[in-house]
C-alpha cells in the first residue's frame, strides 16, 4: 500500500478538525438548551389558592368569577398544575376554596374539563387517571375532561373496558370513591357516546359497566351527551327535547339499567333552562330573584315535572320525577314558597325534594 505524502495528510487532518469543529457547534446549542430547560415548578396547596384568589383580585363573587378573563387565568393556574404532575394538588387547592367561596363552584367546572382533557393527552393512561383522579372537586371537572380526551382518542372496545372496569373499582374506596364512580359511569356515557356517535354502540359500551347503577348512569351520560355535551355539538336540539325524547327512550336498543338511564337522563334534560336561569341569578348583585326571575323558575321546574309525565312506561315517569327532584338549582330553596310549588309538582317524590340539596363540591 502506497504511503500517504506529508501534505496530504495534513489536509486530512485539517478537514476532520473543521468537522469536529461544526459537529460541536451544532451541539453546543442543543446541549445548552437541555440544560436551559427547567422543570415547571411546584407550588404547595396554599400557593395555588392564593394564585386561584389572585385570578379575580380577591373578588370570590360567582358573577365575577365566570368572567372570561377569570376563567383564562384559572385555566393557566390549573393547566401548569397538571403539567408539573399536581392534578390532585390543584384539586385539593380548589376544594379547600370551595368550603371557604362556594361561588368557585360554577366557575371551576367548565375549565376543570379542559384542563382533564390536557392531562389525558400528556399521560394517556386512562385506567390509572381514573384510579389516581378520586375526588369530585369541581363535581369531578377533570374526571370529566381526561373521559373527554379518552372519548376522542378513537379508544377501541378493550381500551373502553378497561377504564369501565377502573370506574366501577372506585365504588370500594369509601364515600368518597363511591362518589367518584357514580360521576365516572357518567362520563363514560357521555365518552360512550362520543366515540361512537351512535345509539347502539353506544349502548353496547354502557353495558361493559360491571354494575346496574353503573349501566344506569352510563345511560343518563349518554342522553346528556346528545342533548347538552360538553365543549362539541349537540346531535340533537335541546329545543325539541320536550316533543322528542319520550318516543326517543322507547325507541332505546335496550330493556335494561341503560334505559334508566335515559329516563333519568329525560329529568336532567328537562331542568335545563332551569339552571340556566338559576346562573343569570347568581351573576345578577345581590344575587336575589325578581319578581318576574321567580315566576320563571317556577314555571319552568313545574313544566319539567309534567313533561316527566308524558313518558308512556310509568316507570319512566318515576324515574324522571326523581331525577327532576336531584336537579332542583340551588337557588330555589332561598325561597320557602317557590320550594313548595317545585317540589309539590314531583308526586311520589314531593318530600325528598323537599329534603334534598344539591351538592357543592
Amino acid at each position: 500500500m502506497e504511503a500517504e505524502d506529508p501534505q496530504t495528510r495534513a489536509v486530512r487532518r485539517r478537514r476532520a478538525g473543521i468537522l469536529v469543529a461544526l459537529v460541536l457547534l451544532v451541539a453546543v446549542p442543543v446541549i445548552g438548551l437541555g440544560f436551559a430547560r427547567s422543570p415547571l415548578p411546584v407550588r404547595t396547596v396554599a400557593e395555588l389558592r392564593t394564585e386561584l384568589v389572585a385570578c379575580s383580585d380577591g373578588d370570590m363573587s360567582e358573577g365575577r368569577l365566570i368572567k372570561e378573563d377569570v376563567q383564562n387565568c384559572y385555566y393557566r393556574v390549573m393547566s401548569s398544575a397538571v403539567r408539573a404532575g399536581q392534578m390532585m394538588d390543584v384539586q385539593t387547592a380548589l376544594a379547600e376554596q370551595i368550603e371557604a367561596t362556594p361561588g368557585i363552584y360554577a366557575a371551576c367546572h367548565s375549565v376543570g374539563h379542559r384542563v382533564g382533557k390536557e392531562a389525558f393527552e400528556k399521560y394517556r393512561d386512562i385506567a390509572d387517571l381514573i384510579r389516581t383522579n378520586d375526588t369530585t372537586t369541581c363535581q369531578y371537572a377533570f374526571g370529566h375532561g381526561i373521559l373527554d380526551g379518552f372519548a376522542f382518542s378513537d379508544p377501541s372496545d378493550e381500551e373502553f373496558q378497561a377504564a369501565a372496569s377502573s370506574c366501577v373499582a372506585m365504588r370500594l374506596l369509601g364515600p368518597e370513591g363511591n362518589k367518584v364512580y357514580k360521576l365516572c359511569s357518567d362520563g363514560l356515557g357521555h365518552a360512550a357516546w362520543t366515540s361512537t356517535d351512535d345509539i347502539w354502540a353506544a349502548v353496547k359500551r354502557c353495558r361493559m359497566l360491571d354494575d346496574p347503577l353503573a349501566r344506569a348512569t352510563c345511560g343518563e351520560g349518554i342522553m346528556m351527551q346528545i342533548y347538552e355535551p360538553a365543549g362539541s355539538e349537540p346531535a340533537r336540539d335541546i329545543n325539541r327535547a320536550a316533543l322528542e325524547v319520550p318516543q326517543f327512550c322507547l325507541s332505546w336498543p335496550d330493556l335494561g339499567e341503560t334505559r334508566e338511564g335515559c329516563y333519568s337522563g329525560s329529568g336532567y334534560v328537562y331542568t335545563r333552562a332551569a339552571w340556566v336561569l338559576h346562573y343569570q341569578r347568581n351573576s345578577s348583585p345581590g344575587a336575589v330573584f325578581t319578581g318576574e326571575q321567580r315566576s320563571r323558575m317556577q314555571t319552568l321546574m313545574q313544566d319539567a315535572a309534567a313533561l316527566c309525565g308524558k313518558h308512556p312506561d310509568p316507570k319512566g315517569v318515576s324515574v324522571c320525577l326523581r331525577s327532576v327532584a336531584q336537579q332542583v338549582p340551588p337557588s330555589v330553596y332561598d325561597d320557602a314558597a317557590l320550594t313548595e310549588a317545585v317540589c309539590g309538582s314531583l308526586g311520589e317524590f314531593a318530600s325528598w325534594c323537599r329534603e334534598f340539596r344539591f351538592e357543592v363540591s
